[in-house]
C-alpha cells in the first residue's frame, strides 16, 4: 500500500487593515471556519488565502463576501453597507446547546422610541460574542 502526503506550507502572515464605516464590525473567517481575531491596532494577521468576511452596523443591511488576500495586499476597503428600513416589533431570544439551555428565553419589544436603547442591544445582556 502506498501513501501519499501533501504539504503545504502557509505564508508568514502579515498585518492586513479593512478600512470600513465608522462604529461599524467585522468578523472575518478562515476556509476552516475559524475567525479571526483583530490585533489592538484593528488590523488582521493574516496568511496569503480565501478568507469570509461578515460586516454590519446598527441600522444598515449586514453584507457578507469571500475575499483574497495576495501576496500584495495591505489594505481591503469594504463597500459601504446599505440602510435597512426599520422593522419594529418582539424578538424572542433562548440560547441553548444540545444538552441544556445556555441562556433563559427574553423577549425584548423593538419600538421607534426605544430602539436604540442600551437595554435593547442582546450583546449587552449575553447573547452576542
Amino acid at each position: 500500500m502506498t501513501y501519499t502526503v501533501s504539504v503545504y506550507r502557509d505564508t508568514q502572515p502579515k498585518p492586513i487593515v479593512f478600512e470600513k464605516e465608522d462604529n461599524s464590525r467585522l468578523v472575518l473567517m478562515t476556509q476552516t471556519g475559524r475567525t479571526v481575531e483583530p490585533e489592538e491596532d484593528g488590523s488582521y494577521m493574516l496568511s496569503e488565502g480565501q478568507y469570509t468576511y461578515y460586516y454590519s452596523k446598527a441600522g444598515y443591511l449586514t453584507q457578507s463576501a469571500s475575499v483574497e488576500i495576495g501576496a500584495d495586499t495591505t489594505h481591503i476597503t469594504l463597500p459601504p453597507l446599505g440602510k435597512a428600513d426599520q422593522v419594529f416589533g418582539d424578538v424572542s431570544v433562548r440560547a441553548i446547546a444540545q444538552d441544556r439551555i445556555l441562556r433563559d428565553k427574553t423577549t425584548i419589544s423593538f419600538t421607534a422610541d426605544t430602539l436604540l436603547e442600551g437595554k435593547q442591544d442582546l450583546e449587552l445582556q449575553g447573547y452576542g460574542p
